[in-house]
């Protein structure tokens, strides 16, 4: 059926738009529905999904308990949208090792739940280590190798300055505790987590964002 491959805000759209096809769309919803989401958000569905899930602290297990079907959809191509253009921008701008198509889509794309917990988890805190405890061992070396990346990038972007006439073994003293690299690994999370959050943002999104704007919004580092 053509209607599957339209995009969802597109579809949305056109439904708005024209009765025949909102009667379309109405008598053959739950088939529509289904390839949508099994042609354009396969990956997306692994992780972004209304069935119960074990792991969280959500009620039921039921990570968003309330969507209907369509807004379902406009979550999955919302969140799809901002990780590909999450994952060019920091191919770019961290000078990441250029990988074969999806790589880097496939982190960003694990990463939603691991630095935003949905709005009815009970313990934010537990739920994303939960989540993170629930991901194949592959998907948590991936996450932990783009932030180490990120977070060496970062501290040759933006070195730290000492304090004039700070004595140079206080210098080497610090540099060699690794606490500036400790450190650049937490910015990194509150980085990508400001950056990434504001972009699930659905008016964010509908605003066709300047992603490299929405993260230079996230710093400074230092």
């Amino acid at each position: 059926m053509v209607l599957s491959w339209v995009a969802p805000p597109v579809l949305r759209n056109l439904r708005n738009a024209s009765s025949r096809i909102r009667e379309l769309y109405n008598a053959h919803e739950p088939i529509i529905y289904r390839q949508i989401t099994q042609q354009q958000f396969s990956e997306e569905l692994k992780l972004i999904t209304l069935a119960p899930r074990q792991y969280t602290t959500c009620p039921d297990g039921l990570l968003w308990p309330n969507l209907t079907s369509n807004e379902y959809l406009m979550l999955l191509a919302g969140l799809s949208r901002a990780t590909r253009l999450i994952a060019v921008f920091l191919q770019e701008k961290f000078s990441l090792v250029k990988a074969e198509p999806g790589k880097y889509c496939n982190v960003v794309l694990t990463l939603w739940l691991f630095l935003a917990t949905t709005s009815v988890c009970r313990d934010p805190n537990q739920e994303i280590w939960n989540y993170f405890a629930s991901l194949a061992e592959q998907q948590r070396r991936s996450i932990w190798a783009l932030i180490e990346h990120m977070a060496h990038r970062l501290l040759c972007q933006y070195p730290i300055q000492f304090p004039a006439g700070t004595p140079e073994r206080i210098k080497d003293e610090i540099r060699a505790s690794h606490v500036p690299l400790y450190l650049a690994r937490l910015l990194t999370l509150e980085y990508l987590k400001a950056g990434m959050v504001e972009l699930s943002n659905r008016r964010t999104l509908e605003s066709n964002p300047d992603v490299a704007v929405v993260f230079t919004n996230s710093g400074p580092f230092w």
